[in-house]
């Protein structure tokens, strides 16, 4: 089956072309100026300064500094950081918890200030004043003098940082304790961009597509009574401490999010407890993600683990499943890039040839600063093998192309090299007939349905705007409209826990310029699987269909 590569399918997710002003709040209704300068402001309005860091001690275990408190279980034994944070075992709203046998308590301020009688598994104790509290918290003694349990951390808090959480404590649970970002009348999301320098235009094209679906949003009524604003910061050039601490303080979740060449896992650990949807540039792969990240992109790892299944069975159309018997013995060649998610993406491509016996998987990672297209040809052409996997972009592709074409093996110059068609996009179409006929290409496109960009385009010409860059667009777009379907579904006590309660909903959801997106509990990743195309002799930018949708084979 044919399908014409027509102007929808630019709107395919293509993160290889994203490359990297001033910070503003602004509700959102035309494209935001870059030039404006918002003074700093708690959105979250029955909080001081003090409560305000203690609430993020409490939640992420990070104080006002950003740095992680520490605290021991037992002596030699520590705990730092989200792991030592109250939250993790009495709750963000402080109510307590009951697991795997162990009970922690509520630690509103009510709670704490009177005594308890004993019962429902937990013993007697006097109420606890704040330096009876303190007491607790550093050596683990309780308002009677009696031993808590050995899982009640022991924590080394500064004075400042005990002030800080005390303040907080006082309005764990209570009406002023609203999440940042969350006021009466509206709610405030960041969006983390390169706003400047050389990724400026990439930015500014992902910061319209964001305003465009939150302006029709809010044209529309959003739900609660609650209008969207966006607080822009620019991950170009804000300092990093200053940038985690408005986004931490001033907002209730990050729309795709994008701060230089950070990867996922770093970007979390920056900004701690905060849900960060549709994270772009490296950050787009979720490998070793922590909870609270959730992808919008068809993840390069998982288009690389297909085109894995591919080329380890015997007809590239089979499905990618246990029941099927595997080739033999296959010799793959492996070329990454280096950048984080290549070789992110190499590590999963691994795993997955790991899951047929007698494939052989050689792998070749660029080292930075080399000629590394160039050098992976010559490596390649002195590696035996049956089938090459490129992760890198349209230079690297081409190398190994121009191997295959030369190779004089006819099972080598026909489909033997294995590209993400997002990291190639459509360089290719300008190859000689001879390169791209060597090409078996992933495509995360939606499943047999051309995407549609009429929604985005019209929401941009609604905030005066028009497309410039449609693969980033598309994944900013997604992001912002998943991050407004989750405030919707939230209600009205908006919270970040809820909204990450609301995203594990979320099934199907159409953007228009991505595939369908589902997620639930502990499934973070929008998108699964790919098609498998060649690219038309004829060099029209039409596709061959080789596969059609579906997911890596399991372990």
């Amino acid at each position: 089956m044919k399908r014409a590569c027509c102007a929808a399918a630019l709107w395919c997710c293509c993160t290889s072309a994203l490359t990297q002003a001033p910070l503003e709040r602004t509700p959102v209704a035309a494209p935001a100026p870059d030039s404006a300068s918002a003074p700093r402001r708690a959105i979250s309005e029955g909080l001081d300064a003090a409560a305000l860091h203690g609430r993020r001690l409490y939640r992420t275990g990070r104080n006002r500094q950003g740095e992680a408190i520490s605290s021991e279980l037992a002596p030699g034994v520590p705990i730092e950081g989200e792991l030592a944070a109250c939250a993790r075992c009495h709750g963000v709203d402080g109510t307590g918890r009951r697991e795997a046998g162990l009970i922690a308590p509520a630690l509103d301020w009510a709670a704490l200030t009177q005594g308890r009688a004993a019962g429902a598994g937990m013993v007697s104790r006097a109420a606890y004043s704040q330096a009876s509290l303190l007491r607790a918290l550093r050596d683990g003694v309780a308002s009677d003098g009696e031993r808590l349990a050995a899982a009640m951390p022991r924590y080394q808090l500064p004075a400042r940082d005990a002030a800080d959480l005390l303040a907080y404590l006082q309005h764990l649970g209570s009406d002023a304790d609203r999440d940042p970002g969350v006021a009466e009348h509206a709610v405030t999301l960041a969006v983390i961009l390169p706003l400047s320098g050389t990724r400026g235009a990439a930015g500014g094209a992902a910061k319209n597509a964001i305003a465009a679906c939150v302006e029709r949003a809010n044209r529309a009524g959003v739900p609660f009574g609650r209008r969207i604003e966006l607080l822009l910061l620019d991950s170009a050039s804000l300092p990093a401490t200053e940038l985690a601490a408005r986004a931490a303080d001033e907002t209730l979740l990050a729309v795709a999010p994008w701060w230089g060449d950070l990867d996922a896992r770093t970007l979390a650990d920056r900004l701690p407890d905060l849900p960060l949807i549709g994270p772009l540039g490296n950050a787009a792969e979720l490998e070793d993600a922590p909870a609270g990240v959730y992808a919008v992109a068809p993840q390069l790892g998982d288009q690389a683990r297909l085109l894995v299944d591919a080329m380890a069975r015997r007809d590239p159309g089979a499905r990618a499943d246990a029941s099927l018997p595997d080739t033999g013995a296959r010799r793959i060649a492996l070329i990454a890039a280096p950048l984080p998610r290549y070789r992110s993406a190499a590590r999963a491509a691994k795993r997955q040839a790991a899951l047929y016996e007698g494939v052989a998987l050689q792998v070749w990672t660029a080292t930075p600063g080399a000629d590394g297209p160039h050098d992976a040809a010559a490596w390649l052409a002195l590696q035996p093998h049956d089938g090459v996997l490129v992760l890198g972009s349209a230079p690297w592709a081409k190398a190994a192309a121009e191997v295959a074409a030369r190779s004089g093996s006819p099972a080598l110059q026909e489909g033997s090299v294995h590209v993400v068609y997002a990291e190639l996009g459509r360089a290719a179409l300008d190859w000689p007939a001879d390169l791209r006929a060597t090409l078996l290409l992933s495509l995360g496109s939606a499943r047999d349905a051309s995407l549609n960009p009429k929604a985005l385009l019209a929401d941009l010409a609604g905030i005066g705007a028009a497309s410039q860059a449609p693969g980033i667009e598309s994944l900013a777009y997604s992001a912002a409209c998943l991050s407004v379907e989750a405030l919707k579904r939230s209600g009205r006590s908006l919270t970040r826990a809820g909204v990450r309660r609301a995203l594990e909903t979320i099934h199907d959801f159409e953007t228009g310029v991505s595939p369908p997106l589902s997620f639930a509990p502990g499934q973070r990743k929008g998108v699964w699987g790919a098609e498998l195309v060649r690219l038309t002799p004829s060099g029209s930018g039409a596709f061959t269909n080789v596969q059609r949708w579906q997911t890596p084979r399991q372990p």
